[in-house]
C-alpha cells in the first residue's frame, strides 16, 4: 500500500550511464500503488518434538503465504491442565491458558516453566508478518501434550518457596502423605527443609532451568539494543532533514533546486512534497508502534496480574473450605479460629458459621468476577 512517483530506469556499460527514460508506458499514469499486504497462512507441520519435567520443545515450517510481507515473529497459545484437589473432591480440572511469543522469525521454540506432569491441550500458532497481520491457526499435531513428573528435590523446592510466602500459622498440602491436610506451618517448613539436604537435584531440571536465565538476559539485552537502534536511526535519519531556517529562507542546494525549478506537469509531486509526505507517514507510523507496545504491554501486565490473584484467592478458598468443614463437627457453643482475620479470636459457633459463609460467597464471587476479566 505504498505508493511510488516518477519511475525512471537508464543502462550503464563500460563507457557510461544512458539517459533516464521513464519506466511508465502510459504517460496518464503518474504513480503506481502497490498491493495492501495481507493475513499469512497458517505454519506448516506444527509439532512436539519432546516434553520434559517444564518444558515443551516444538517446531514447524513457515506459512505457504506470508501475505506479501516477511514473517517476523510467532505466537504459540497453549491451555495447561492443573489437576487440584479440594474440600469435596480430587482430581479437579482447572484450565490455565498462556501464550509465547518467539519475537522472531525462527521455527524452533521451547515453552518454559510448564506444570509438570499435567496435560498440555489445545496448542496452536499463529504467524504475524511485517504489517502486523496475524495468520491463520496451525493446531499441534499431537492433540494433548504431557509433561514428565520433576523429581522429589524440585517438588520440595517449589513448596518451601510457598510456605514461607504464607503468613498464616497453617498450611495445607498433600506432599508428605498424598492426602490434603492442615499443618503447621513452621513444623512442616522444617520437615520440607530435612528431606531437602537428602534428596538429590536433576541435572537436566536445572540445566533447563539455566537457559531459561540466560533466555530472560538475553531478551532483555535484545529490547535494550532495539531502542538504541531505533534512537540512533532516527539520530541518522535528522541528519538528512533540512533545517527549519532553510526551508523558511529557501536556501535549497543546487540538485534540490534544480529538482524543483523542473516543470511541474512532468513530475506528480515535488521532492519537498514527498519528503514531508513521508516524514509524516513515519511519524504516524512510529506513534501507531508507541501506542500498540503500550497497549500489549499493559494487556499482558493486567493479565499476569490478575492470574496471580486469581491463585491467591483459589487457596483461600481452599482454606475457607476446610474451616467449614471442620466448624460442621463442633458441638460447642464458641470456637476459636484465625482464618477469618489472621489472628486467634474467639466466636459464638452460630455467628461463627454465618461469616464464614459470607467471606466463601464473596471470595468465589470476586474469583468469577476475575476469570471473566481473564477471558
Amino acid at each position: 500500500a505504498t505508493e511510488y512517483a516518477n519511475l525512471q530506469i537508464r543502462c550503464l556499460n563500460l563507457q557510461g550511464a544512458s539517459e533516464w527514460v521513464d519506466m511508465l508506458m502510459d504517460s496518464s499514469a503518474a504513480t503506481v500503488t502497490t498491493k495492501e499486504a495481507e493475513a499469512p497462512s497458517s505454519p506448516l507441520f506444527f509439532s512436539c518434538e519432546r516434553a520434559t519435567s517444564s518444558c515443551l520443545y516444538v517446531n514447524w515450517l513457515p506459512p505457504f503465504f506470508d501475505g506479501g510481507s516477511d514473517i517476523v515473529s510467532y505466537t504459540i497459545h497453549y491451555t495447561v491442565v492443573e489437576v487440584a484437589i479440594t474440600v469435596t473432591a480430587r482430581g479437579v480440572p482447572i484450565d490455565h491458558r498462556f501464550k509465547f511469543s518467539t519475537h522472531s522469525a525462527a521455527t524452533t521454540a521451547v515453552i518454559r516453566n510448564v506444570l509438570s506432569d499435567s496435560d498440555v491441550k489445545d496448542v496452536f500458532i499463529t504467524a504475524t508478518n511485517k504489517a502486523r497481520l496475524v495468520g491463520s491457526r496451525g493446531a499441534l499435531q499431537q492433540k494433548v501434550v504431557r509433561t514428565a513428573k520433576c523429581c522429589r528435590h524440585t517438588l520440595l523446592s517449589i513448596e518451601i518457596d510457598r510456605a514461607l510466602s504464607l503468613k498464616s500459622a497453617f498450611i495445607e498440602s498433600s506432599l508428605l502423605t498424598g492426602v490434603p491436610q492442615r499443618l503447621h506451618r513452621l513444623e512442616y517448613i522444617r520437615k520440607i527443609q530435612e528431606e531437602l539436604l537428602v534428596t538429590e537435584p536433576d541435572e537436566a531440571e536445572i540445566a533447563e532451568l539455566h537457559e531459561w536465565e540466560a533466555e530472560k538476559e538475553i531478551r532483555r539485552l535484545k529490547a535494550q539494543k532495539a531502542e538504541e537502534d531505533v534512537q540512533a536511526a532516527k539520530d541518522e535519519a535528522a541528519k538528512y532533514l533540512l533545517p527549519t531556517s532553510l526551508q523558511e529562507n529557501e536556501e535549497e542546494d543546487e540538485e534540490i533546486q534544480a529538482i524543483l525549478n523542473r516543470n511541474k506537469e512532468e513530475y506528480a509531486f515535488d521532492t519537498r512534497q514527498r519528503r514531508d509526505h513521508f516524514k509524516r507517514k513515519v511519524e504516524c507510523l512510529e506513534q501507531l508502534k508507541v501506542d500498540l507496545q503500550a497497549e500489549t504491554s499493559q494487556i499482558d501486565a493486567d493479565r499476569v496480574k490478575l492470574t496471580m490473584q486469581m491463585k491467591e484467592l483459589e487457596a483461600r478458598l481452599m482454606e475457607l473450605r476446610l474451616e467449614a468443614e471442620r466448624i460442621k463437627n463442633i458441638k460447642g457453643d464458641f470456637v476459636t479460629s484465625e482464618v477469618l482475620h489472621g489472628t486467634a479470636m474467639q466466636y459464638k459457633t452460630s455467628d461463627y458459621r454465618v461469616r464464614l459463609g459470607k467471606a466463601l460467597h464473596h471470595s468465589e464471587k470476586k474469583l468469577g468476577e476475575m476469570k471473566f476479566s481473564v477471558v
